[in-house]
């Protein structure tokens, strides 16, 4: 995966299907972002040799996911991620595919919804552990289907180019879902976490844009102390 751009918002793949993450999630609340399919022209084609042979065509799932998806496969591949596929414009939820959408090309948007009511205490599970660095080894230890409790009331809705596909999913697992992408050969995204929108949904339910939620505050730099000098105490 490569993040060009001065704001890493554009992400390319010129292998096989991985998945890239974003950086911060979401619990609770109803949120938004989207994103424009582009094609990476720049690599259509992997010298072999002294010839250049065709590369496979570019394909895309694009959805939300939890820190324990596999990062070196497309989003729903597992139970942890939950996807809308260009090819047929079908869903993809534990590595199963369901008739859903429209298909959807380079050009077109893709918006991504997630509604998560705020759950009462007596229904919320143990906090999610944190994201981890987007290494291989780095996922969490999945946890057994018995220990994703759900959330009820919970929806994703995908659109394309500002219409609506309807709600994909429904009643997902409790956790913190992040923005993922997964991109195969030659395949580009240009996300957006607003507050602009090429396409705002067009809903009656209140939503935020993904860029409201607060960035980690970095930590302020401790000013070094110079060393100090010899004495009697602390000599050699």
């Amino acid at each position: 995966m490569v993040f060009s751009d001065q704001d890493n918002n554009t992400v390319s793949n010129a292998k096989g299907y991985r998945m890239a993450r974003a950086s911060h999630g979401v619990m609770s609340g109803n949120w938004y972002w989207e994103a424009r399919i582009v094609v990476d022209t720049a690599s259509q084609y992997s010298p072999q040799g002294h010839t250049s042979k065709p590369m496979p065509d570019p394909h895309w799932r694009l959805g939300w996911a939890l820190p324990e998806s596999l990062l070196q496969a497309p989003v729903g591949y597992d139970k942890y991620g939950f996807s809308y596929r260009d090819i047929e414009g079908v869903k993809v939820h534990k590595g199963r595919r369901y008739p859903y959408g429209e298909p959807y090309q380079a050009g077109d948007v893709i918006g991504f919804l997630i509604l998560l009511p705020e759950l009462p205490p007596n229904l919320r599970a143990d906090p999610p552990p944190p994201l981890p660095k987007s290494t291989p080894d780095s996922t969490p230890t999945p946890k057994k289907d018995e220990d994703l409790p759900v959330h009820p009331g919970s929806k994703i809705i995908f659109f394309k180019n500002g219409v609506s596909q309807n709600v994909a999913f429904e009643n997902i697992p409790q956790g913190s879902y992040y923005p993922a992408v997964s991109l195969y050969f030659n395949a580009s995204v240009c996300v957006n976490f607003g507050p602009q929108f090429c396409f705002p949904p067009k809903t009656s339910l209140p939503f935020q844009p993904m860029s409201a939620l607060p960035l980690v505050r970095p930590r302020p730099a401790v000013a070094r102390r110079k060393p100090a000098k010899a004495t009697r105490a602390n000599k050699p």
